[in-house]
């Protein structure tokens, strides 16, 4: 009698060891689905966090200036591929921004340059495409830096009156200085540039100017990787010219 009751206590303990062991399983599976689960809706915050920074662009009405701030995104995204943990799926992402006539008939890439000059130096063509985007953020920068904004910025408001100046061919190159000077156009003199370099740059910026005033539409043909979900393709029409 004692050796079976015996034996039923040590089986109700086999018993109770495999009820705590079944039930620590239980939790650790448990645990696992919800690490999982977390780590999947983390993901899924992360992708729709990242494609939300592009899609508030996916719009009609978009102002040159926020256009610029697209393309800095993109050239800042893609100038990252090599960083930890994007390298192995990361896909360059790309834009199209098409610059052609407005609902007007008028050529808007005619209308981006200075009405003296016979070409574009910025804007140079009707459809731009990821290879292209640079020049248009940082030739301007390049510029900005060279004159600082505000002068540049008030060079191109006074552009008529630069143009008066320089084109004028009854004055010197000194006498075409010293008339820049009286304008205060410049953080220094004029003798510390070349006139030919500061024309040119003005063209550029002013160019640059028109494209912050343009409109543009979105083609609503946004394009997501199949693998990662991320916009890897947009595309922009100008549509025109604002005040």
């Amino acid at each position: 009698m004692e050796n079976a009751s015996k034996a039923l206590l040590m089986a109700a303990g086999v018993l109770m060891a495999l009820i705590v062991i079944g039930a620590f399983l239980l939790m650790l599976n448990g645990l696992s689905d919800y690490q999982n689960k977390s780590e999947v809706s983390k993901e899924q915050q992360q992708l729709t966090a990242f494609n939300n920074q592009f899609y508030t662009y996916d719009r009609a009405d978009l102002r040159g200036t926020d256009m610029l701030s697209l393309m800095n995104r993109i050239i800042d995204y893609n100038n990252r591929k090599t960083a930890p943990g994007e390298g192995l799926e990361f896909t360059e992402m790309k834009i199209d921004v098409e610059i052609r006539n407005d609902n007007n008939g008028e050529d808007i890439l005619s209308k981006l340059r200075y009405e003296t000059d016979g070409n574009n130096l910025l804007i140079k063509k009707h459809n731009y495409t990821q290879d292209d985007l640079t020049e248009i953020v940082t030739k301007p920068q390049q510029i900005e830096a060279r004159y600082q904004k505000k002068y540049i910025e008030k060079l191109v408001s006074d552009i008529s009156k630069f143009m008066d100046i320089y084109n004028n061919s009854s004055l010197s190159y000194s006498e075409k200085v010293a008339e820049i000077d009286r304008n205060y156009w410049l953080p220094v003199s004029a003798t510390n540039y070349d006139l030919e370099q500061m024309y040119e740059d003005i063209l550029v910026y002013y160019e640059y100017t028109q494209f912050k005033r343009t409109y543009f539409d979105s083609k609503g043909n946004t394009q997501r990787d199949l693998n990662t979900g991320r916009i890897i393709s947009m595309s922009f029409k100008a549509t025109r010219i604002g005040d």
